[in-house]
């Protein structure tokens, strides 16, 4: 130590008599000139460079000695030299396998050499220079180091380096947390980390970033176990983090211990009551994410109700549950009654907030009074309702009232009286009742977007929607007064420009609008904790938004309530603009929106909004380098590990629900959508584009749903292309990857196209007969699932008839072909065609459930049998 201090003081008068460290003599030893040259770093920072670079001179002549290699390793580092600061690193820690009794000060130099080591690995990481499979890897091997820092450092008993390796870690990690096959290469470094990080204890009054930094490390750790499906090791490792941690932090732990018991299939009964202690809303999350991870039918019903029956006291946060519990029983063939129970009890207490019904309903009551002399003044009482042709209009209350009429299973939830009560008594003395909030609406608007999918005739489908869409509307409408609220309460004054805040007040004045710029900023920079206005801070789900949003547009257009999608897909617009940052997400909704536009005979609106799309879609170079690179970097994952093959990938695809299941959409499943607007465009350039590109993510991130539907779009593009041999291989490969109804529905109809087009085209290939057998083959698939799955009757037998349509109108078309060329095998295919008729009638009558939609059915059927019996009297005119 004497000596070093020696040759420090001896560098420093060096230097001040030649005044230039390059000049200063630092000749000897070559541990001496070293410990010379660090002093000479440390006191002219300009030079510090030149300086590294001559230290590394005598490196390979000098006895290894980890405090210089170290330290000498820091100041390279700071001045950027990487490669001598891993070099020297390397050598600093080159003697640690042999330093098996080693004292904590050279144990601290380990740490410390191993920790500038990952940190020059991540340092050195430059886009432009390395794709992300590179940058992967420079991350990886920086991990590792940190991981030996905390080793290291734990041995020497330095808590100071230990936790800033595992910041470091940390944040080299960060890159690969977002999905499950990119997590399995952190399982290992992070159950060492914990392991390391055990020494440093925590207690309530440890700093708050301590205790929320160690409690993110055992989620990720917890995350991993469970893409690995280390059920067992995951109950071990919430035990000990239970120990660990303090109680204020459990609350981010109970759904993981409770998860792992569960799949395990050990009693949950115990945790269940120390979870008690977190408040009943800590116990309803874990009871649902137990009944979301559960396997079993029977445990998921039990996890539901009792997530339900957590809330009993809490009726607004019992609202989320109950929407939950009621798309589980829909989804799993539960009674369509029981569901809609849950939904509407929902709905009540929401209801019960909402201070702007009362008014309707007034309303609505001296409509009816008017109508006793005047019947047509019903539908004019309320604008949201004028769509609906309905005898008589309804508000929401009472739209849910009819729907549980006839209920015959009870919800879950407590009565509209006693969530009244709770209301008043959980408000406490002289509190203002809370009011509906944007929060609030979405969720009224979902419960009525499920229950129009619940309803058994296409009235009640479309009484429904109309609901949901008053609710959704809604959301702009307080988003713009609470907006212009508070500016006027900051400026004391009204904005300049009032016609930025204004919203159409007639469904037509939607064609064509806008939401504004400056309305748009004002909703983002909205401040209030109220949330009354739709942004980022309101919603902790904007997946879970957009999905109910898209799914209603879709069944607006399906009822044609066109006009009433124009407004929803505005608000589509905006969230994936600006909530989700999405600019494929917003490009679809554009081209969504022009199509719209150009069905509604608008074609100036529908070519600037088009336009404004396909500036979007244009992808720059840059971009489609880094897809590609990401395709890669999902290639080298698939290698950690075992990955699924594509075998095993579609078989758990026939496993899944035949009603998707809701998650995020990853981008490829956007670029299936956008496709999908394209070929409907007749752009089939772009559209091939696009799915080739899809079909190459689909592939690489083993989604085998979306796989599917890209080999069915690439086959509907071959055959627009004049390519239907082709476009019959496609579709027979896309049938294997999915059992979603629509897709199948869609598949087998395209099947069946293509199929015919080939028989008439190519001898010998294919056969109408057996283009006919493919549609009864789905068909007879469909009826049969009615016995699985009878809550799904009405979508299933719409799907059913109108497979069985489409063969009709090919066996039709046979039958005039066949007649045309004097064949005389036309009676047979005739009485086929008849008979398929028939089976639509059936069908498509029980999915009305005898309303509206009855004679529309019959109607359309009807028309087919006309159609038939046409041909028939002129074939039989023809063979006579």
């Amino acid at each position: 130590m004497t000596a070093r201090r020696v040759l420090g003081v001896l560098a420093r008068l060096r230097l001040a008599l030649n005044k230039s460290s390059s000049a200063v003599d630092v000749s000897g030893a070559p541990e001496a000139s070293l410990i010379m040259l660090l002093e000479l770093m440390k006191v002219d920072a300009d030079s510090k460079p030149a300086l590294v670079e001559k230290a590394m001179g005598f490196v390979p002549d000098c006895p290894v000695n980890p405090q210089i290699f170290a330290s000498i390793a820091m100041e390279a580092l700071s001045c950027g030299d990487f490669i001598s600061c891993m070099t020297l690193s390397k050598q600093a820690t080159s003697i640690a396998d042999q330093a098996t009794q080693a004292k904590p000060q050279l144990l601290r130099w380990f740490a410390l050499a191993e920790l500038v080591h990952g940190q020059a690995l991540v340092r050195q990481i430059n886009p432009d220079k390395h794709d992300m499979s590179a940058q992967d890897h420079l991350k990886k091997e920086a991990i590792k180091h940190f991981v030996l820092a905390a080793k290291f450092s734990s041995e020497a008993q330095n808590d100071n380096i230990l936790m800033l390796a595992a910041t470091e870690m940390w944040n080299a990690s960060v890159s690969f947390m977002s999905s499950s096959a990119t997590r399995k290469s952190l399982l290992e470094p992070t159950k060492a980390m914990i392991k390391y990080l055990a020494r440093v204890r925590l207690a309530e009054d440890s700093p708050e970033e301590e205790k929320t930094f160690r409690t993110k490390l055992y989620v990720l750790l917890f995350e991993c176990l469970a893409d690995s499906k280390l059920w067992q090791e995951g109950c071990d490792h919430t035990a000990k983090a239970l120990k660990a941690l303090p109680p204020s932090m459990h609350k981010d732990l109970w759904e993981f211990r409770i998860t792992f018991m569960g799949k395990l299939g050990k009693d949950t009964a115990a945790e269940m009551l120390k979870v008690k202690e977190s408040g009943e809303e800590m116990v309803a999350q874990v009871w649902s994410t137990l009944a979301q991870s559960s396997s079993d039918k029977k445990q998921k019903l039990v996890s539901y109700k009792k997530a339900v029956e957590a809330l009993e006291q809490k009726p607004l946060a019992q609202v989320e549950y109950l929407i939950l519990f009621g798309e589980f029983l829909y989804t799993e063939g539960f009674e369509v009654q029981d569901a809609q129970d849950q939904l509407i009890a929902a709905a009540d207490i929401l209801l019960e907030l909402d201070t702007a019904l009362a008014d309707e309903e007034e309303n609505l009551s001296k409509a009816d009074d008017a109508s006793q002399s005047d019947a047509k003044s019903v539908s004019s009482s309320s604008s949201f309702h004028r769509s609906v042709a309905s005898p008589r209009a309804k508000t929401p209350r009472q739209v849910s009232s009819q729907s549980a009429s006839s209920s015959k299973a009870k919800s879950v939830a407590p009565s509209k009286e006693g969530s009244v009560t709770s209301f008043s008594t959980s408000l406490g003395a002289g509190k203002r009742p809370q009011s509906l909030n944007v929060c609030h609406l979405l969720e009224l608007g979902r419960i009525y977007i499920m229950l129009a999918k619940m309803s058994n005739n296409r009235l009640q489908v479309a009484q429904q929607l109309v609901v949901a869409h008053h609710y959704l509307l809604r959301i702009l409408e307080m988003s713009v007064t609470a907006v212009i609220a508070e500016i006027s309460s900051s400026s004391e004054e009204e904005p300049a420009d009032a016609k930025i805040f204004e919203l159409p007040t007639e469904a037509q004045e939607w064609i064509g609008f806008e939401l504004k710029e400056q309305l748009c900023e004002a909703f983002m920079a909205y401040k209030g904790k109220d949330k009354k206005v739709l942004n980022k801070r309101t919603f902790r789900k904007p997946y879970l938004l957009l999905y109910y949003l898209d799914e209603f547009v879709g069944l607006l257009l399906e009822h044609d309530l066109q006009l009433q999608a124009i407004p929803v897909l505005e608000m589509l617009k905006f969230v994936s603009r600006r909530i989700l940052q999405n600019s494929d997400l917003h490009a679809l909704f554009l081209l969504r929106q022009a199509m719209l536009y150009q069905q509604l005979g608008s074609s100036q609106h529908s070519s600037r909004v088009r336009k404004l799309a396909d500036e979007l879609l244009v992808i720059s170079p840059e971009r489609s380098r880094k897809l590609d690179e990401l395709v890669k970097q999902r290639e080298m994952h698939k290698l950690v590990g075992r990955s699924q093959s594509m075998a095993e990938a579609m078989e758990a695809a026939k496993k899944e629900k035949y009603v998707k299941q809701l998650k995020p959409l990853q981008l490829h499943e956007v670029w299936v959508k956008l496709a999908e607007v394209k070929i409907e465009e007749g752009d089939l350039v772009r559209a091939r584009e696009i799915l080739h590109r899809t079909l190459k993510h689909a592939k690489a991130f083993e989604d085998s749903e979306s796989e599917g539907l890209t080999l069915h779009l690439l086959a509907i593009v071959s055959f627009l292309e004049g390519q239907n041999v082709q476009a019959v291989q496609l579709e027979t490969e896309a049938q294997a990857f999915s059992n979603e109804l629509s897709f199948w529905s869609k598949s087998c109809a395209a099947l069946a196209t293509f199929m015919v087009d080939v028989a008439r085209t190519v001898f010998g290939l294919h056969s109408v007969e057996e283009a006919i057998k493919v549609l009864e083959r789905g068909a007879d698939l469909f009826r049969l699932l009615i016995l699985e799955h009878p809550n799904l009757i009405m979508r299933i037998n719409t799907l059913r008839g109108n497979l069985l349509l489409e063969a009709a109108q090919i066996a039709l078309e046979e039958v005039r072909r066949q007649d045309q060329a004097g064949q005389m095998m036309w009676q047979k295919v005739h009485k086929k065609a008849v008979k398929l008729v028939d089976i639509v009638i059936e069908a498509l009558s029980a999915a009305a459930g005898g309303g509206g939609a009855g004679a529309e059915a019959g109607a359309g059927a009807g028309a087919g049998a006309g159609a038939a019996a046409g041909a028939e009297s002129r074939t039989g005119a023809g063979a006579g």
